[in-house]
């Protein structure tokens, strides 16, 4: 299992195609420890934004994309948190559901996006309005009963104008 957290690290496509030789089922054995979290190699090469990693565990595993690490966050969520546009792109194209998972305390990508100040995957997402059930998403409450933009607006961190974010997610709605 270590050669395969590495793997996910570092992009090792090859390796993991090695590895995938030497033991077909070695993604369906890979929940990784390290630490406090456990992470699939998924978890880790979204996070690194290893596109061509993420790309061949899907063919390999295509349910991973739906596992949960010990904090409730699945590959798309932790893409989403450190703004992996091409990652976020590639799960979305590829399997839409994945973008509607919810963490452990039911926030959604976009409540993610939004506290970690992520813009830019944001915007991307919304421009999908027709292959999510965007306005769902929008009004979706976390644990703490906050939409997107009541986090937005409690934590301050969107360093954006709250009224442009609002008329780009309100036209997104109506187109």
């Amino acid at each position: 299992m270590a050669r395969l957290y590495d793997a996910a690290l570092k992009g090792d496509v090859h390796s993991l195609n090695n590895l995938l030789q030497e033991d077909a089922l070695i993604l369906e054995r890979c929940i990784i420890e390290r630490g406090r979290y456990t992470q699939s190699p998924l978890h880790v090469a979204a996070k690194m934004g290893h596109l061509d990693f993420v790309k061949t565990v899907l063919e390999a595993n295509s349910t991973m994309r739906f596992a949960h690490d010990e904090d409730g966050m699945t590959p798309v969520h932790v893409a989403a948190i450190h703004g992996k546009i091409d990652v976020l792109e590639t799960f979305h194209s590829e399997e839409p559901q994945a973008i509607r998972e919810l963490t452990k305390s039911g926030e959604t990508v976009l409540h993610l996006c939004v506290k970690h100040n992520q813009m830019e995957a944001l915007l991307l997402l919304l421009n999908h309005k027709d292959e999510i059930d965007l306005e769902l998403l929008i009004n979706s409450e976390d644990s703490d009963g906050n939409t997107i933009l009541h986090l937005a607006v409690i934590d301050k961190q969107v360093e954006i104008d709250m009224i442009d974010l609002a008329n780009e997610i309100c036209n997104k709605i109506l187109k």
